[in-house]
């Protein structure tokens, strides 16, 4: 997948913005694509850049997510996704796109229920003028899309051989749901659940589940940006809970880090 950089993004974004936003081109477009279903003119000059519309979408969508992205290029960004005859993902990643970001979620990018303790604080600092060492936060929406995914039940009666369901998949969500449910006393049980799911997390049958996911693919270019800007560096995974570090009481060190796979990772 090729790297689209900062200059050809904003290039590509405005002459978008003009082709989308014009009531003249909107008519003609329209006109064209129901006669005889040819592409937008924009197409024509992404083609002579030689990126291609998933890489040029997926620029869009790291703009979105990466919290030091500048607000005004995120809005124009939601706002070109969100118009009608935006092509460039199916109508369920961009009703996705929207439910994220849209002009209230926007209101949010920097606070601890999207970014954890961690996060919160490296954007404070950065926005501050403080100097800190080059870093990115995952969105939690985009962890959502993981814990969301339906795992197949074969897979986490390997390390929670007492799920009794009869669905063939469930989400990560739907086994910390029936975790929630144990009744206080049974401790046992439920440590044990707790054990199997951290396990299944960190397996390589889940990773093999999720890491071709639209989000995770997302997260790996959030990385490759990071090592393409900062080559030779060493790179530190850490967990940033949305609890931790809370003011008046830091829990550092609650949580363990994984990496699964280097070249993964």
């Amino acid at each position: 997948m090729k790297v689209v950089n900062n200059q050809q993004i904003d290039r590509l974004l405005e002459l978008h913005e003009k082709k989308a936003f014009s009531e003249k081109d909107k008519r003609v477009r329209r006109f064209l694509h129901w006669v005889v279903g040819l592409r937008p003119a924009f197409d024509k000059q992404l083609k002579k850049t030689g990126i291609s519309r998933e890489e040029y979408h997926r620029s869009l969508e790291k703009i979105l997510y990466t919290p030091a992205a500048d607000k005004s290029l995120r809005n124009r960004v939601i706002k070109l996704v969100g118009s009608r005859d935006y092509s460039f993902c199916s109508g369920q990643r961009k009703s996705q796109l929207i439910g994220r970001y849209g002009t209230e979620n926007n209101k949010l990018m920097s606070n601890r229920e999207r970014f954890g303790g961690k996060g919160m604080f490296l954007q404070k600092m950065l926005d501050a003028g403080l100097p800190v060492p080059p870093f990115c936060t995952i969105d939690l929406s985009l962890l959502q899309s993981f814990t969301q995914h339906p795992v197949d039940a074969k897979l986490i009666r390997k390390y929670i051989p007492k799920l009794i369901d009869g669905a063939d998949c469930l989400s990560l969500e739907d086994i910390t749901e029936k975790i929630s449910t144990f009744p206080v006393y049974q401790t046992t049980e439920r440590s044990q659940w707790l054990t199997g799911l951290g396990k299944l997390i960190v397996s390589d049958e889940f990773n093999d589940a999720i890491k071709t996911l639209p989000d995770a693919e997302l997260i790996t270019d959030l990385y490759s940006d990071l090592l393409e800007r900062h080559p030779g560096e060493a790179i530190i995974a850490r967990s940033s809970g949305i609890h931790e570090d809370n003011y008046g009481d830091a829990q550092a060190g609650k949580f363990e880090s994984y990496v699964q796979g280097q070249s993964q990772f």
